[in-house]
């Protein structure tokens, strides 16, 4: 059996380290092209100096500091859409950017140059993702930061 990355649903060959993508570098979009138009799901994080940011939940702190997790048919559009809403408060409808709209204390503590995305390509996008999102609650008892319950 793989070793399980995360705790949460995943396994390392599905989720190389390498996959992690910072979202406000400048090439960022031109390394996700390649996502362009296909489906999967994503999980956003918040590094500082290249360090996970851990999160309180109600069962245990979650050390990796996930925030969000979301699932798109088409990957490339959905995160430009989270980046755009995270930075410039732009009119697309991300959950991600709505948190930072409504809650300046979420800009502080995890400012959008240190969000991270994490990919993976699944034509079930909605079924991955909420089984990461399930797999989460389990283990933390609720479901990450920026998603709703």
């Amino acid at each position: 059996m793989a070793k399980r990355l995360f705790n949460f649903g995943l396994d390392k060959k599905d989720l190389p380290e390498s996959e992690f993508v910072k979202l406000l570098n400048p090439h960022v979009f031109g390394d996700l092209v390649k996502f362009s138009g296909h489906p999967g799901a994503y999980k956003v994080f918040s590094f500082k100096n290249g360090v996970y940011k851990p999160i309180r939940r109600a069962y245990a702190i979650d050390r990796q500091g996930l925030l969000y997790v979301g699932g798109a048919k088409d990957i490339y559009k959905r995160l430009y859409e989270c980046l755009w809403m995270s930075i410039y408060n732009s009119p697309h409808r991300h959950p991600v950017g709505q948190h930072y709209r409504r809650f300046s204390q979420a800009k502080k503590l995890f400012p959008p140059d240190s969000l991270y995305v994490c990919i993976i390509p699944d034509e079930r996008y909605l079924k991955r993702e909420r089984e990461i999102k399930d797999e989460y609650e389990l283990i933390y008892g609720e479901y990450p930061f920026m998603n709703k319950n």
